[in-house]
């Protein structure tokens, strides 16, 4: 397996932060060109439904051609809505981010 595809989410994820980002970002994973994308969350203050529902949507995306998806770093307003919501056993979560991984923007 090659180096995964990471992608960053920074600050309140809702609805003004997700639209703008989803066709891009179903369209990577869709293509499956990577086995495995990674979401960095390590500064992400807030998450709504909208946030959650783009890493549901990144998720069914990338399990359709056997692919995976993590979540990174993920902070304490993450953590606290994954059980909330019933995704907690649903998204595997990576805590560490090598010093050499450097987020690729879109």
């Amino acid at each position: 397996m090659g180096d995964p595809l990471i992608l960053t989410l920074c600050g309140e994820v809702d609805i003004a932060v997700t639209e703008p980002l989803r066709a891009t970002w179903y369209l990577v994973a869709e293509r499956a060109e990577h086995e495995m994308i990674d979401v960095d969350l390590c500064e992400v203050t807030f998450m709504d439904a909208c946030g959650l529902g783009l890493l549901v949507g990144m998720l069914n995306r990338q399990e359709r051609h056997g692919g995976q998806l993590r979540l990174r770093g993920t902070p304490a307003p993450v953590t606290r809505l994954l059980p909330l919501t019933g995704l907690q056993e649903v998204f595997p979560v990576a805590e560490w981010l090598p010093d050499a991984a450097k987020p690729r923007p879109l």
